[in-house]
């Protein structure tokens, strides 16, 4: 199947609203037509002026026709952009909220290997610089061609000998642009390449400015920055340096339009063969036609930057959604998850093989075992933060992926290691965009023993988070993360080591708060710190991807094995912290 070009893709989202821009086309068009229309009268006007006689009745006419074809001008121009910019406005929400729309279809995953830089500039850059294409250069590309057109078809009628001398440098500016074009889309993927890193780079050296500046690394010693900003600044120079010699030549051959037809036409006007009106009128009209196949050149390389961005959304969107599933399951009725010879590659590395566990309704497993060892990934595929190509997840006796998304993640909590808290109030923080009663969201914070403090602040649980409001600890996120998974009430929670990065204090209030949210639930505990694990029902250990151990605390001490191995040198290192 022939893959859609990007102009093809964009035409197509213009739907509904190709009307609209087809009268801004022919409006513009129309508009720079009677641009020229003060040229005409003045060439009418100066050749009256020259005659013994001159009709100034007649002069007088062709004056006031030309202010009315002004003010028509400017009316037309100003039509033409109410039609361009409302149907750009128009694309520009359909292609955003399409996008949205697209991305809530999507795994969870995508957005853990996806970096936010990249997402905000297909969002937000790309689909911007798709609406001020429509709503701008649209309209004075379609004049921008036809400029040259009605120039030169004019021209010809005035003096077509002397016309033929534009062509010279007409060829030349064409061969220069095709030139110029010849590694555009190329440099542009490259462009866009580099400066989607870069915004990566800047969004992950700004979250995590607290961490560089307490070890005073600087942006131009944080290495991904650094490298990302440099890369860039070689793509440009290098561009710059394939491109300018072609673009000062192309800017000269534009510009030297009077090198032609000054020395010809001047000779033609001595030799009686050009009236001086009319050598007049070349001189003024032969700038502005060659000016106009400048203008082009410009548009060109916006077009080219901008079909780029359409490309990057045309990735977005080509990204398969999850599956759809129709089983529905009630929260009461969950007995059991269990994984089936699953195994899970990224790309083509696999990092799960062949993996089998089972966890009932009030039972405790975990996950441990060193760096990349896949029990991560275990944990999130259990929330089917991806679809599976090898092996089933199952929730009591269906498949995971034939469950209703909806559903899937009302019957799973996860409590993450980095707990995420919108820029919005403490309240809708909790409720997520579902209705309880005040009295079921202050006992949840009870329980989650983050009410007392709530209550301390001036607006309780109005108050507002984030940077224009209220900046709270690591252990009241991951309070206020637990009290939400508590209003949600899931029968399968999956905790991200909740206290690992949490005080003494913080880290007692947080286990007491997680016991209570963990009474009858089906748990899994992706651990990081082994003494919050050594009363789990089941303890999976991971190397390479295989779970290599599986036991209680005790069993998996016994064997002396990974678990026992791990156990020690925790244990050591606790030591030696104290």
């Amino acid at each position: 199947m022939k893959e859609e070009t990007n102009i093809s893709f964009l035409w197509k989202e213009t739907k509904g609203e190709r009307g609209k821009l087809l009268f801004a086309v022919l409006f513009s068009v129309c508009s720079t037509i009677l641009t020229f229309a003060p040229f005409l009268f003045a060439y009418q006007i100066l050749n009256e002026l020259l005659l013994e006689n001159p009709n100034y009745t007649q002069i007088k006419g062709w004056a006031i026709w030309t202010a009315v074809f002004v003010l028509l001008k400017f009316l037309l121009l100003t039509i033409s952009g109410v039609f361009s910019h409302i149907a750009a406005f128009n694309i520009l929400y359909k292609l955003r909220v399409k996008t949205i729309d697209h991305l809530a279809k999507l795994p969870l995953g995508y957005f853990t290997k996806k970096a936010s830089g990249e997402l905000k500039k297909s969002i937000n850059e790309d689909i911007e610089k798709i609406e001020g294409s429509l709503a701008h250069q649209l309209p004075d590309l379609s004049a921008a061609i036809a400029a040259p057109f009605v120039i030169y078809s004019y021209l010809l009628f005035v003096d077509w000998k002397l016309s033929l001398v534009l062509l010279v440098p007409l060829l030349l500016s064409y061969i220069l642009q095709a030139l110029m074009f010849k590694n555009f889309n190329q440099n542009m993927n490259s462009y866009h390449t580099h400066l989607e890193r870069m915004n990566a780079a800047f969004v992950e050296y700004i979250r995590g400015m607290f961490v560089f500046k307490a070890f005073n690394i600087t942006g131009a010693s944080f290495e991904k920055l650094r490298v990302a900003i440099e890369g860039y600044q070689k793509m440009w120079v290098e561009i710059s340096r394939k491109q300018s010699p072609y673009y000062a030549l192309f800017s000269l051959v534009t510009e030297s339009s009077l090198l032609f037809v000054i020395p010809i036409g001047g000779l033609m006007m001595v030799n009686g063969a050009i009236e001086a009106s009319a050598f007049l009128l070349f001189l003024v009209l032969s700038i502005t036609f060659l000016s106009s196949l400048k203008q082009l050149l410009d548009f060109g390389g916006n077009v080219a930057v901008i079909l780029e961005g359409v490309s990057r959304l045309k990735h977005i969107w080509a990204e398969t959604p999850q599956r759809v599933g129709k089983i529905e399951i009630e929260k009461d009725k969950v007995e059991s998850l269990s994984f089936r010879n699953v195994s899970f590659k990224y790309e083509n590395h696999y990092v799960l093989r062949n993996v089998s566990l089972y966890v009932a309704k009030g039972e405790t497993i975990a996950f441990v075992g060193p760096s990349g060892a896949g029990k991560t990934t275990a944990g999130e595929l259990a929330a089917r933060f991806f679809d599976l190509e090898e092996g089933c997840i199952q929730i009591n006796n269906a498949s995971i992926q034939d469950i209703r998304q909806e559903n899937v993640m009302d019957l799973i909590s996860f409590v993450f290691q980095d707990t995420f808290l919108a820029e919005d109030t403490i309240w809708n923080n909790i409720v997520m965009g579902r209705t309880y009663t005040k009295e079921q969201v202050e006992q949840v914070c009870k329980d989650a023993e983050i009410h007392e403090f709530i209550t301390s602040l001036p607006n309780g649980y109005e108050t507002r988070l984030g940077e224009n409001g209220v900046k709270v600890s690591g252990g009241q996120k991951q309070r206020i993360a637990i009290a939400r998974a508590m209003l949600k009430d899931s029968p399968i929670v999956i905790l991200d080591e909740a206290t690992s990065h949490s005080d003494i204090e913080n880290e007692r209030k947080i286990q007491r708060a997680l016991n209570r949210l963990l009474v009858n639930k089906m748990t899994i505990i992706i651990a990081h710190r082994l003494h919050t694990i050594a009363e789990a029902d089941r303890i999976y250990a991971f190397k390479e991807g295989y779970i290599v151990e599986e036991g209680d605390h005790l069993s998996l001490m016994k064997r002396k094995g990974l678990y026992e191995n791990m156990w020690r040198s925790y244990k050591k290192f606790e030591e030696e912290v104290v």
